[in-house]
């Protein structure tokens, strides 16, 4: 850079600087004030709406979360009719017409439901969740009719039952992915929905199948028919998947209570415990009737009200961990408002605070500012009494006192400038006199002498009298 464009950059800021100045210079002090304030108004409004704004998405995010509870439950229960009405079925197909009656209950039920769950889907704003719906439902309705036109073999039966189960379960996890239930921020919570929503629906399903394929197995027993091993090898596959899925579930029960220790005081470890308890007894069961027994003589119908009996236990847990889910994800909104109150009227308060203590501060330089200016005017009008007798510590109560000082000081200047001006009006006077009396040939006058300027003219008058006086005589 050369040495003149240094120049005048270092000129063009200062005359930049010079003119920021002169614009503030121009400004009265209220307007100055009045700057400020709107500079700083973003400053502090800013950050007030991004705090409001994020407490208030943690809010609705909690809110989203609760409204997904209604059609995840929905959903669980349409899996609990369907994997019943299965068992039912495979039942009624391999010869138990004593399972008939219940049976057709169970569809009156399940179709009930599909009805309760359409009127929610259309409340979902999520296109894919509702384009699964509408293919869904109508899968059931099929499914009863060929069961009421004997169309369908138990084999078919357990097979579109289990791929229904299926999609209901994709469907689950869609809907708990669109109201963000995957994606909860909380360690206790987020557990508590994957051991709710995720695991127990999964555990259910294995048991649900053994109840189906069991109940038929046993019920082909009783009519005579023969069975084949791969039965057995399928129910010792169903047991075990039955076993991981609870391990699942115990491990994600034990994270809830190890992150909330309040809810390992509830009723939460007592359902899991009796659920754990019944599952057991399910797959041990299972294990002695069937896979390992040498003859089937289990009763069928016997068998089915066992694992319905632990099934419904396993629903069980699924409603009071749900239960408790939602009392978490209502306290949490209640939490979260309570806190965005608290945090937003602490704000409003040091706002508040602020604004009255800037208002004092710019009152307590704007009022003495005007007093002084006042004392100004009222001295430039001639009251020479005024004072501004300022109080305050600050400059400006200094500058006050010391304004004060100044006016007296100049008064008493002004006093004694006055008095020596009457004294020398006084002393000329008595010289004139002198000068008239002695004109008028009286030359014994005497002019007074003082101590001023006009003494030594004094003398000098009184000694030309003098010598006049002399003269003539």
């Amino acid at each position: 850079m050369k040495p003149s464009d240094a120049t005048m950059t270092g000129g063009g800021v200062s005359r930049s600087g010079a003119g920021l100045f002169g614009v503030l210079g121009r400004l009265k002090l209220w307007q100055k004030f009045a700057l400020l304030g709107i500079i700083l108004a973003p400053a502090v409004a800013v950050p007030t709406y991004q705090f409001y704004a994020a407490s208030q998405e943690d809010v609705e995010f909690a809110k989203t979360e609760e409204r997904g509870l209604a059609p995840s439950l929905l959903l669980m229960k349409l899996v609990q009719l369907t994997q019943q009405h299965r068992g039912m079925t495979a039942g009624v197909l391999a010869g138990n017409e004593g399972l008939a009656g219940a049976r057709s209950d169970k569809e009156a039920e399940k179709k009930q439901a599909i009805g309760k769950m359409d009127e929610l889907v259309k409340g979902i704003a999520d296109k894919a969740v509702a384009e699964s719906w509408n293919k869904t439902k109508t899968v059931f309705p099929r499914i009863a009719q060929d069961i009421a036109n004997r169309t369908l073999d138990g084999r078919a039966n357990f097979q579109r039952h289990t791929d229904l189960v299926a999609d209901y379960m994709v469907l689950l996890d869609a809907v708990v992915d669109h109201y963000k239930l995957s994606l909860d921020p909380d360690a206790h919570t987020y557990h508590l929905i994957q051991a709710s929503l995720v695991g127990l629906p999964a555990l259910t399903e294995p048991f649900g199948q053994m109840r189906a394929v069991g109940t038929g197995v046993l019920a082909a027993k009783e009519g005579g028919k023969a069975i084949a091993e791969a039965q057995r090898a399928r129910v010792a596959a169903l047991s075990a998947a039955g076993a991981r899925e609870l391990e699942f579930v115990k491990r994600s029960m034990e994270k809830v209570f190890r992150e909330s220790p309040a809810l390992a005081k509830g009723k939460l470890p007592e359902a899991l415990k009796a659920t754990e308890a019944e599952t057991k007894a399910m797959l041990d069961l299972a294990r002695k009737e069937i896979v390992e027994a040498q003859t089937l003589s289990f009763d069928s119908t016997e068998f089915f009200n066992r694992y319905t009996q632990g099934i419904d236990q396993q629903f069980t847990l699924t409603d009071a961990a749900t239960t408790t889910l939602k009392e978490q994800l209502d306290g949490k909104i209640a939490d979260l408002r309570g806190r965005q109150l608290v945090q937003s009227a602490t704000i409003v308060g040091l706002i508040v605070v602020a604004t009255l203590l800037a208002f004092a501060v710019a009152r307590s330089v704007l009022r003495p500012v005007s007093h002084l200016q006042a004392t100004m005017e009222s001295l430039r009008q001639g009251d020479t009494s005024a004072r501004a007798r300022l109080a305050s510590a600050d400059e400006i109560g200094v500058l006050g006192r010391q304004f004060d000082t100044m006016v007296d000081e100049r008064e008493a200047v002004a006093a004694k400038i006055k008095k020596e001006n009457d004294l020398l009006n006084e002393s000329i006077i008595d010289i004139l006199r002198a000068v008239a009396k002695t004109a008028q040939g009286d030359l014994t006058v005497q002019a007074p002498v003082r101590e001023d300027v006009t003494g030594a003219l004094s003398d000098a008058i009184n000694s030309m009298t003098d010598s006049t006086a002399k003269t003539l005589a």
